[in-house]
């Protein structure tokens, strides 16, 4: 009996052990924030993901609500290997922008998403 309940443990904690390495990275935090209304426009977009990701194989496009492109690209966050920022030049002026990232986690999952902000009163 004891040995059938070591083996189920033994499979159970192999279960679990593979759902986790098979898991994908997903954004936790943007600045600003996914949906938000920010009065003064950002120099940067900023994402924290749950991984660590691959900065070389990840991107990150801003366009204004009409598509035109306003930045694009993606540099990591040296302090923080989760985080990739884009550096926008200058604010934003009023409107409203999307975010659309796609990234590669350093276990080599590739995930996307996209989310919108407005820079306004």
């Amino acid at each position: 009996m004891k040995r059938i309940a070591t083996l189920v443990a033994a499979a159970a904690l192999g279960l679990l052990s593979a759902t986790a390495a098979f898991a994908h990275a997903h954004l936790e935090k943007a600045v600003p924030g996914v949906g938000t209304t920010v009065s003064a426009g950002p120099s940067e977009v900023r994402l924290v993901f749950s991984e660590a990701v691959e900065p070389r194989f990840s991107s990150i496009v801003v366009t204004r609500a009409d598509g035109s492109a306003v930045a694009s690209g993606a540099a990591a966050d040296a302090s923080d290997p989760k985080a990739l920022v884009l550096k926008l030049g200058a604010a934003l002026p009023a409107g409203a922008y999307k975010v659309q990232w796609k990234i590669v986690s350093v276990d080599t999952h590739k995930t996307e998403g996209s989310f919108s902000f407005q820079v306004g009163k």
